[in-house]
């Protein structure tokens, strides 16, 4: 994807309190609209941060790597990416 092509997503998780969680998403990058199911790992630390692992969304062999950060109530998080050369956030909400 190109430097500032506009990118936006709108899905859900369900986190099974063991470390996986499932959920879909509709997505538009840069144009091309796409309907995608997600999955894959998350730990969560007692001060509230984490990682999540997304097994490969736009590639099967690739995984997406972010880091967690969740309000204390659980209610509320925000995500970074943290995969070299990629930059995104996302918040999300219960």
């Amino acid at each position: 994807m190109q430097p500032g092509v506009q990118r936006v997503h709108y899905g859900i998780f369900v986190f099974d309190g063991a470390g996986n969680f499932a959920g879909k998403q509709s997505s538009s990058r840069g144009g091309k609209i796409g309907r995608e199911k997600l999955e894959g790992t998350y730990t969560l630390d007692a001060d509230c941060t984490g990682t999540m692992t997304f097994g490969g969304i736009m590639n099967a062999s690739s995984n997406v790597h972010w880091d967690l950060y969740v309000t204390e109530d659980h209610k509320r998080g925000h995500i970074i990416r943290m995969d070299e050369g990629n930059m995104a956030v996302r918040s999300f909400e219960k």
